[in-house]
């Protein structure tokens, strides 16, 4: 089960002739999702591990709220990444967040969403990557942040659990990846 952790932000509201006229208070969630992605390639299976982290302070991830490990056939090993990222932010829709932070140890990945988040493009692409976009759009805010493959352990861990120990669900897009989207 998954908690929501809330931060207050309270603002004075003032009149022209500057007397404060009432205070409003309005609460803010920011939720972090680091993932990782791993190939069992005997079993041909992506499996991929989401870490969900809530805080109430700039700059820090917070508490673990949830783990996810899930595992997938029909999932590209050139696109595991960026399919770990989409199943991160729809977790992150289906939760109802609205700031949220995306880290992966892919940096590449990461590059080029952020750079096309940030830029308004690449969201009409029928692949995962404009999938992932479209997503995004729908939230307040949406970082996507590297981490270093050293700090990303639970993650991983979680992602190698499924992509070994778990039964396949079929892949739910037909994913295609397009690198010059």
């Amino acid at each position: 089960m998954v908690e929501a952790v809330a931060v207050e932000v309270v603002a004075a509201v003032a009149e022209d002739d500057g007397n404060v006229t009432g205070v409003v208070t309005v609460e803010t969630t920011k939720h972090t999702f680091t993932v990782d992605a791993s190939y069992n390639r005997p079993a041909n299976t992506v499996g991929i591990g989401i870490l969900v982290q809530a805080t109430d302070r700039p700059r820090k991830r917070g508490r673990i709220l949830s783990q996810h490990s899930e595992a997938y056939r029909g999932v590209s090993a050139s696109c595991m990444e960026e399919f770990a990222i989409f199943r991160a932010i729809e977790i992150a829709s289906e939760l109802g967040c609205q700031f949220v932070k995306v880290r992966s140890d892919c940096n590449s990945v990461r590059t080029r969403l952020k750079k096309d988040h940030k830029e308004d493009r690449g969201r009409k692409s029928a692949n995962l990557h404009g999938s992932i976009l479209r997503l995004a759009k729908q939230f307040t805010e949406v970082k996507f942040t590297y981490v270093p493959r050293r700090k990303n352990h639970i993650a991983h861990k979680l992602a190698r659990k499924a992509a070994r120990e778990m039964t396949p669900q079929a892949n739910p897009l037909l994913v295609s990846h397009d690198l010059e989207a």
